[in-house]
């Protein structure tokens, strides 16, 4: 039986005991839930404090870090919920929350979406026509991206997840016996249909970078093959063993990455059977993808998403989780969004999460509980 477990918005909600406090030898539980959302996982916690004693007060900013917020309750001990991407980016004033909205913006060149709030901004063309780049810009560096071939017009256009002016008053505290969520929708997209033949293309903004799922709605007929021209000014370009493509300042820091491509089917059917080609220089690059044919006519359950994302850096992640198949043990699937875990008879896959968070190992603090947000979900997303 195949388990398809979202990771994307694992969070973890970990009761602390500071060493200020006094207390009873501390038990450590976790439980995995059942749910379809992550929203459920905090309904569930939220509901453990609604029946308690003990209330959620407000948010102690200071003690942000990137993937934390720490909630002081009213019998002395913190909740810290740990997300496995961040939430927040850091500013002179401290950490701030990441917003992803999608805020539109008129340009000579064509009306654009950009992100809100984050340490790097990403723009949207609403028509993706020949000539519009997606871009990425941090740190004084950028880089942009065409598919080649695109020819899209506004009216299949389609914003999904944040609306676009959406209106998110930050608060400074939170009511008694409620934990404020909206910090947990961090992403963000826009769909265009009709790209290709029985192909659609999202892009979708996250906290780390900008995710596009190439959408193969049928089985091809023949070879499908997607090229991207590549702008990175000031940027070198290492194409690595694994397929994955890093992009290096001159002091050599990875200011932007594009992992190994993957796919997968509405049944979680994984491959990472690419042909990659990489070329170019001074700035200027194309990276040409071209999934297995074998692969994409085989028994598969259509729609078939092939996966390329773009991220910022080289910045660890709050929870780290990986999967190991035993059919391509050397398979690099960094750019999934999800864990999965089955055993075949032609083969098994494993999933591993490693929580680890930076909060908690900073202040020593005693674990009295932990509520760990799974959830199982089916079909491609």
């Amino acid at each position: 039986m195949k388990k398809l477990l979202k990771i994307l918005s694992v969070v973890l909600t970990v009761v602390l005991i500071i060493g200020i406090f006094s207390c009873a030898t501390p038990v450590f539980a976790a439980k995995v839930t059942e749910k379809y959302s992550i929203e459920s996982t905090l309904e569930q916690y939220k509901s453990q404090v609604e029946n308690s004693e003990n209330k959620s007060l407000y948010e102690i900013k200071e003690e942000r870090d990137e993937f934390t917020k720490v909630f002081q309750n009213s019998d002395g001990i913190k909740t810290a919920i740990v997300s496995a991407t961040p939430v927040h980016y850091e500013t002179d004033n401290g950490w701030e929350d990441i917003d992803n909205t999608l805020i539109e913006e008129a340009k000579v060149t064509g009306n654009v979406y950009k992100n809100k709030k984050n340490d790097f901004t990403v723009t949207i063309p609403q028509e993706l026509t020949s000539g519009k780049n997606l871009k990425i810009e941090k740190d004084n560096y950028s880089i942009s991206f065409e598919l080649e071939g695109s020819d899209i017009f506004s009216k299949n256009k389609e914003i999904k997840g944040k609306k676009t002016n959406k209106n998110k008053n930050e608060k400074s505290s939170i009511e008694q016996n409620e934990i404020d969520t909206d910090f947990l929708d961090k992403t963000s997209g826009v769909s265009f249909q009709n790209v290709g033949e029985n192909t659609s293309v999202e892009y979708e903004v996250t906290s780390t970078g900008l995710k596009e799922n190439i959408i193969l709605n049928k089985k091809p007929e023949e070879q499908v093959i997607y090229k991207y021209k590549i702008t990175a000014k000031k940027l070198d370009a290492q194409f690595n063993a694994d397929n994955s493509v890093t992009f290096k300042n001159a002091e050599g820091k990875a200011v932007f990455e594009i992992p190994a491509p993957v796919m997968y089917d509405a049944k979680n059917n994984i491959s990472n059977e690419f042909e990659v080609e990489f070329s170019g220089k001074n700035g200027k690059y194309t990276l040409i993808y071209k999934p297995s044919f074998k692969w994409l006519t085989s028994d598969l359950t259509y729609p078939v998403v092939i996966d390329p994302v773009i991220n910022t850096g080289d910045e660890e992640l709050g929870i780290k989780d990986t999967i190991v198949d035993s059919i391509q043990p050397d398979g690099n699937f960094n750019a999934l969004s999800s864990l999965s875990t089955y055993k075949t008879a032609s083969g098994e896959i494993q999933s591993f999460i490693d929580i680890s968070s930076s909060y908690i190992i900073k202040n020593g603090a005693k674990i009295k509980s932990v509520l760990l947000g799974l959830y199982y979900t089916t079909g491609f997303f």
